[in-house]
């Protein structure tokens, strides 16, 4: 949990995480309207598997995440998580 104090290089919020691409891509489209910009699949390895995690964001203030997780409802997305990250590629 990121406080209204801290300092970040940016952070970002994780929506889903897919084994197939499809799903990830499907999922970045149906919330585009949040800022296609700032939507972003990316790709990682998690127990030798890779997984595409759609990710909003880099984000730089709380109150910026707030208004988007509250967006995120709309969309009924309820599940998400705030994920640090040092680049902000």
């Amino acid at each position: 949990m990121l406080f209204r104090s801290e300092r970040t290089d940016g952070f970002y919020i994780q929506v889903g995480a897919f084994n197939n691409e499809m799903n990830a891509r499907r999922l970045q489209n149906n919330i585009a309207s949040l800022g296609n910009k700032l939507i972003k699949v990316r790709q990682a390895r998690v127990n030798g598997q890779l997984v595409y995690r759609v990710q909003i964001g880099p984000l730089h203030d709380v109150d910026t995440a707030d208004n988007i997780v509250a967006q995120l409802d709309g969309f009924g997305i309820s599940d998400h998580r705030i994920v640090v990250r040092q680049d902000t590629d």
